[in-house]
């Protein structure tokens, strides 16, 4: 399913331990690798309680993605800067 939307998603399956089970880490470009979760929420909890398979899936960012997501934001500039003092001061 991963792959058939994200096709330059990447993939590692390791076992785990909290919960036990097995765990598909999944790499994909996205800001907000939740994305991933919303479309295997359903067949993963199928799997989960219905077929009782213990399978996790991890979503992550891909390196880049995470990189740029770290980079720091120039903050922006007001457009007006100006005090409440400054404001209510009585003009001459």
């Amino acid at each position: 399913m991963i792959a058939s939307r994200w096709p330059a998603a990447s993939f590692a399956v390791s076992r785990g331990e909290d919960p036990e089970g097995l765990y598909l880490d999944a790499t994909v470009d996205l800001d907000d690798p939740d994305e991933v979760m919303d479309l295997v929420v359903d067949r993963l909890l199928r799997l989960q309680v219905n077929e009782r398979l213990p399978v996790h899936v991890v979503p992550l960012r891909t390196p880049e993605r995470a990189a740029a997501l770290r980079q720091p934001r120039r903050p922006r500039k007001p457009y007006a800067a100006a005090t409440l003092e400054t404001l209510l001061r009585p003009t001459p």
